[in-house]
C-alpha cells in the first residue's frame, strides 16, 4: 500500500491503585480517565486556541509547549495560534522569545517550523494516520505517513493486503481518508474522512456504552489511507500527494491522474516491451507484440544507402554500386553499370565500358571495338583495313584474323583476358567465370548470371545475394528472387522491402521472412493462426481468435476487442472516464469514471450502485439512518453510532469529536479533609489577552479606489455648483447694470418711474440683439426718419441708452454708415482719450444725463455743453453755400446742410494740415 506498515498496538491492561487491584471494565471513562492521569507527579495545562484546562490529561496528541520562567509547560492540541490567542497564560508563553515545540507523533513538521516571532503556529499533524492505544487520544501513539515511493501497478483481481492495526481510537490528518475493513459481522470497508475518538462508539462495534475499557482495542485491516488535495482523482495506479497535490504513478504509468502508460510500456498494468525491440504495441490497451525488433548494422547507421556497416563503421557496398559525387556512401551505380528505372543497378551490355543511366545507351566502348550501328547499347569490333570482317573466335590482328583464346567466344586479342564474350562462362572484371545451379556467378558476390550480354549483373538494390530458381542458359535476369536483405529490410516473394504487406508476418526464427496468415485471418502477427484481424467482416478478434461477439470488460475497436482500462469492469472506449460499470475496488462511478469512495458526507449504496447522502443528523456515516454515524457536527459527539449533544453542552473541537473537558480531569478537593489545591492554580489561565502590538487597519486596494472615485465625484459636483452659482451672480449683475441704465429690455428705477419715463426721443428705438440686420441706409433712413438732422444724428450716435455691446457690434448705427449709406464691416473700436485733454463727460450731448451717485444714493442731472456741441452750434449758425445736386447719395441732413467748413480753431496750427474729415 501507500503508506508504511502500521505496528501493531498491543491493548494496555491498566491499574488503578498500588496495591495493584484490577480496574473493573465497566467504569464510566471520566473516572477511568481519572484514574490515570492521578498518577502523573503533576497538573499540566490543556489548550486550544482561545481556551485552557488545568488537569491530568494522557492524551498524546499535539505537541508540548515549553518557555524559560514559564509557570507551566503547555499541551498544545491541533489549531491556530496567533498572538491574538487567549488566555493571557498563552500568549505569554506563545511569544516567549525562549519558546520551543515539542511535538507528539505525527506533529514532528510542526515543531520544526515553529519560531516564536514567527506567528501563526499552524499546530496540524502531517498527512498520515496516528492510532492510539487508548480511547481520546490517549497512551502510545504511532504515526503512519504517506510514502514516496510510488504503488505498485493495481491488481483487480485482488488487489493489495491489508495492513492490520489495533486502535482504541486514531486520529486522521485534514483532507486525508482511510479505507478500513474488519468492522462487524459483515466485513464491509468503510471509509473515515475524521478522526474516531472510541471505537467502541462506532455504529457497528459490539461493545456497549461509552465507559468500554482501552483494553477493547479493534483489530482493523487498513486498506487505503488517500489525500483528496488532488485537483482530479488519481487512478487505481497512482496516489494523491499531499505535499504537492499531484498524483504520483506506479512505475511505467504517467498522465495527470496516472491513467495511461508511459512510452515503451503496454497492458493494463503498463509492463515494459521486450528488450530486443525498438517499438511494441505500447500503451494501456497495447499487447507488446513487437513491431520493429532491434536490429544492428543498419545502412543508415553508419551512412550507406545501398551497403552494410561493419563493426567499425566502415560502409561496405553491395554489388554494383559505388560512393556519390556528394560523398554520400553506395548511392550511385560503379562504372560498367547504369542505374534503371527501378533503382537497381545493371550491368552495361557486351563491349561497353561505361553507359547512361535509365536507357543504358553505350557513352564508352572497350578497347578495338565501335559502338554498334543498330543497338546503341552495344559495341562491335572494328573492321580490319583490309576491309575483311572475321569470323567469331577470331580477331583482326591489323593485317588478318588471328584465333582467340579458347575460353572466348569473340575477342579483340590473343589472351583470355581480351574475351569480348566467354565460352559457356560470363565475364566479371575483364576475366571469364563460371557460374553456380542457382545461376550466381562462381567466386562472386551478389552477381548473377546474365545470359543476354554474357556478363555478371548486380543482384537488385537491398539484395545481399540472389539467385534464378531453375537457372538454365534460357533463364534471363528478371526471373531473380533476393536470398538475403540488407538490415531492416525484410524478404517477400524473393523481394527486399521495408516491411510485411497485409496477410503476412515476420518470422520470428531468422526474423527475415514475410510468411503468409492464416485463412481466417485478415491480419496476424507472431505465427499464422494468432489473428489480430479477421477475414469474415462478422467475427472479430479476441486474444488471437476470432469471435462472433466481444466478452465483458472489453469493447469493439477496428474489427477486434480491445480490453477496457484497468480501472473498469466494463467501458465504451479505450479511457479510463469511459467506464460503464466498475470492478468491486473502485465501486461509485461518477462521470463515467470508477472511483474507490464516495464524497464527504454521503456513503455508497450497494443495492443501487450509487453515492446516497447520509443522515442530517450526521456528518459522515457508513450507512442509511442516524444510527450508522461515524462522525458529528460540532457539538455533538458520537455515541453507539449515533449523534447527541455532548456532556454539558461543551463545544467540540473541530475534527476531533470530543471536548477539551473530556480530554482533561479536574482534581477535586477531598469533602471530608476540605484538602485540595484551588483549580487552576496558574495566574493567567483564564485571563484575556491583552494585546500590546498596534492594529494597522489596512485599506484593501478596492477601497481606495472608491475612495478617490468618490473624492473625484464630489470634485465635480462642487465645480459645477460654483459655475451655477457664478453665471446666477453674473446674470444679476448684467440685469442690475441693464435696469440702471434702461438698456436690453431692462427699465429701471421703481414702478412709477418707469410708468411715467420719458420715451425714446425722435422716434428711435433701441436695436436689440434678435434683429436679423439692418436696412439699407440709403434707401430706407430717409423714409424712416425724414426730419433727421445733425442733432439727430449726433443723438443717436452718442445715445447712452444703447449698451456698449450694440453699438460696437455690426448691426449697430454708426458715423461710417450714415456717411456712406453701407453697413459697417466690423464693430466700432474704442478709441482711448487722454484724461488731461477731453473727459469722459466731454463727449456726451447736450441731452446727455451725467449720472453721479452719492452715497445716500440720489441722483441730479446736470446740463452740459460739450466741445462737439459747441463745434455742431457753429456750424448750423453758418449760411448754407451747397446744394443737394453736389453731393449725390449724401445723408439727408449733409445733403441740405453744408458740411464742407472753414477750419475755426480745431487744435491745428494753420502750418500743419488738419485732419479734420469735413474740411475741404
Amino acid at each position: 500500500m501507500i503508506f508504511s506498515t502500521l505496528c501493531a498496538i498491543v491493548p494496555i491492561v491498566l491499574f488503578g491503585n498500588s496495591a495493584g487491584e484490577h480496574l473493573s471494565l465497566g467504569l464510566s471513562s471520566l473516572v477511568l480517565t481519572g484514574l490515570i492521569a492521578a498518577q502523573s507527579s503533576s497538573l499540566s495545562v490543556v489548550c486550544v486556541a482561545g481556551q485552557c484546562v488545568q488537569g491530568y490529561s494522557n492524551t498524546t496528541l499535539g505537541a508540548t509547549l515549553n518557555a524559560p520562567n514559564a509557570p507551566s509547560s503547555l499541551h498544545l492540541l491541533p489549531g491556530t495560534y496567533t498572538t491574538a490567542s487567549n488566555p493571557q497564560l498563552l500568549h505569554t508563553v506563545l511569544t516567549s522569545s525562549g519558546a520551543s515545540l515539542t511535538p507528539f507523533p505525527g506533529f514532528e513538521n510542526a515543531s520544526q517550523t515553529f519560531k516564536s516571532s514567527n506567528l501563526p503556529l499552524e499546530l496540524d499533524m502531517s498527512p498520515g494516520l496516528t492510532v492510539f492505544g487508548d480511547i481520546r487520544y490517549s497512551g502510545q501513539g504511532t504515526y503512519s505517513g504517506f510514502s514516496d515511493t510510488p504503488p505498485s501497478p493495481s491488481n483487480n483481481d485482488g488487489g493489495d493486503q491489508p495492513t492490520q492495526i489495533s486502535a482504541s481510537s486514531f486520529a486522521l490528518s485534514s483532507n486525508v481518508y482511510a479505507v478500513v475493513g474488519g468492522l462487524g459481522s459483515g466485513g464491509d470497508q468503510v471509509v473515515f474522512w475524521d478522526s474516531v475518538p472510541d471505537v467502541t462508539q462506532l455504529p457497528f462495534s459490539s461493545s456497549s456504552g461509552p465507559g468500554s475499557s482501552s483494553s477493547s482495542a479493534a483489530l482493523l485491516n487498513l486498506f487505503d489511507i488517500s489525500s483528496t488535495t488532488c485537483s482530479s482523482a488519481c487512478s487505481s495506479n497512482g496516489i494523491c500527494s499531499p505535499t504537492n497535490n499531484t498524483c504520483i504513478c506506479a512505475p511505467g504509468f504517467t498522465g495527470t491522474s496516472c491513467e495511461t502508460c508511459a512510452s515503451g510500456f503496454f497492458g493494463p498494468k503498463c509492463q515494459a516491451c521486450p528488450s530486443d525491440c525498438d517499438q511494441c504495441d505500447e500503451g494501456i490497451q497495447g499487447t507488446g507484440r513487437c513491431l520493429n525488433k532491434t536490429i544492428t548494422g543498419r545502412p543508415e547507421s553508419c551512412g550507406c544507402v545501398n551497403g552494410q556497416c561493419g563493426s567499425n563503421g566502415q560502409c561496405t557496398c553491395n554489388a554494383g554500386w559505388a560512393d556519390g559525387t556528394d560523398g554520400t556512401k553506395c548511392s550511385k551505380c560503379q562504372p560498367g553499370f547504369y542505374l534503371t528505372s527501378a533503382g537497381d543497378c545493371r550491368v552495361c551490355q557486351t563491349g561497353c565500358l561505361q553507359c547512361a543511366d535509365v536507357t543504358g545507351s553505350c557513352t564508352q566502348c572497350s578497347p578495338g571495338l565501335s559502338p554498334n550501328a543498330g543497338d546503341n547499347t552495344s559495341c562491335v569490333p572494328k573492321p580490319p583495313s583490309t576491309g575483311q570482317k572475321c569470323a567469331d573466335g577470331s580477331f583482326n590482328n591489323g593485317t588478318s584474323c588471328s584465333l582467340c583464346s579458347t575460353s572466348c567466344k569473340s575477342c579483340t586479342g590473343p589472351t583470355s583476358n581480351d574475351c569480348i564474350q566467354c565460352n559457356g562462362a560470363y565475364i566479371f572484371n575483364g576475366t571469364c567465370v563460371g557460374n553456380n545451379a542457382d545461376g550466381s556467378c562462381e567466386s562472386t558476390t551478389g552477381m548473377i548470371a546474365n545470359n543476354v550480354n554474357g556478363k555478371c549483373d548486380a543482384c537488385p538494390s537491398k539484395c545481399t545475394s540472389c539467385k534464378i530458381p531453375g537457372f538454365t542458359p534460357a533463364s534471363t535476369v528478371d526471373q531473380v528472387q533476393c536470398t538475403g536483405c540488407l538490415p531492416g529490410s525484410v524478404l517477400s516473394q524473393g523481394k527486399c522491402v521495408d516491411s510485411c504487406p497485409a496477410g503476412t508476418f515476420l518470422s520470428p526464427q531468422d526474423n527475415l521472412n514475410c510468411i503468409p496468415c492464416d485463412s481466417s485471418c485478415g491480419t496476424c502477427a507472431d505465427s499464422a493462426t494468432f489473428c489480430l484481424t479477421c477475414s469474415t467482416p462478422s467475427q472479430l478478434a479476441f486474444g488471437g481468435k476470432c469471435v462472433s461477439s466481444c466478452p465483458s470488460n472489453t469493447f469493439t475497436s477496428n474489427s477486434s476487442c480491445t480490453t477496457c482500462h484497468g480501472d473498469c469492469a466494463s467501458c465504451s472506449g479505450p479511457q479510463f472516464s469511459q467506464c460503464t460499470s466498475c470492478p468491486p475496488t473502485r465501486p461509485v462511478l461518477s462521470n463515467g469514471r470508477c472511483l474507490s469512495t464516495c464524497a464527504k458526507g454521503e456513503y455508497f449504496d450497494k443495492s443501487s450502485g450509487k453515492c446516497r447522502s447520509c443522515d442530517g443528523s450526521c456528518a459522515t456515516c457508513s450507512s442509511s439512518g442516524a444510527a450508522n454515524c461515524l462522525s458529528c457536527p460540532d457539538g455533538e459527539v458520537l455515541r453507539q453510532g449515533k449523534c447527541v449533544q455532548s456532556d454539558g453542552g461543551c463545544e467540540t473541537l473541530q475534527g476531533l469529536g470530543v471536548c477539551l473537558t473530556d480530554l482533561v480531569v479536574k482534581p477535586q478537593a477531598n469533602s471530608t479533609t476540605g484538602s485540595g489545591a484551588p483549580i487552576p492554580s496558574i495566574t493567567g489561565i483564564s485571563d484575556p489577552t491583552k494585546s500590546t502590538t498596534k492594529v494597522e487597519n489596512k485599506l484593501a486596494w478596492w477601497q481606495i479606489l472608491l475612495m478617490a472615485l468618490g473624492g473625484v465625484f464630489c470634485g465635480f459636483i462642487v465645480i459645477v455648483l460654483w459655475r451655477r452659482h457664478a453665471r446666477k451672480k453674473r446674470l444679476q449683475r448684467t440685469r442690475n447694470w441693464a435696469t440702471e441704465r434702461g438698456v436690453l429690455g431692462g427699465k429701471g428705477g421703481t414702478w412709477w418711474r418707469r410708468m411715467f419715463s420719458r420715451k425714446q426721443r425722435n422716434g428711435y428705438n433701441t436695436r436689440t440683439e434678435k434683429e436679423k440686420g439692418l436696412p439699407r441706409y440709403r434707401d430706407d433712413v430717409i423714409s424712416e426718419h425724414p426730419e433727421s438732422t445733425v442733432d439727430g444724428f449726433i443723438d443717436a450716435y452718442a445715445d447712452e441708452r444703447l449698451s456698449w455691446e450694440y453699438r460696437s457690434s455690426v448691426a449697430s448705427r454708426s458715423l461710417f454708415s450714415e456717411i456712406t449709406g453701407e453697413r459697417r464691416k466690423a464693430p466700432e473700436p474704442r478709441v482711448p482719450v487722454r484724461e488731461q485733454s477731453m473727459s469722459v463727460k466731454s463727449l456726451r450731448t447736450t441731452r446727455s444725463i451725467a449720472r453721479s451717485r452719492k452715497t445716500s444714493g440720489e441722483k441730479k442731472s446736470v446740463e452740459v455743453e460739450t466741445e462737439a456741441e459747441k463745434y455742431a452750434r457753429s456750424v448750423r449758425e453758418k449760411p448754407a453755400t451747397s446744394q443737394v445736386g453736389e453731393h449725390p447719395g449724401a445723408a439727408p441732413f449733409l445733403a441740405t446742410e453744408p458740411f464742407w467748413v472753414q477750419s475755426t480753431s480745431t487744435g491745428s496750427n494753420g502750418d500743419s494740415k488738419s485732419r479734420n474729415p469735413f474740411r475741404r
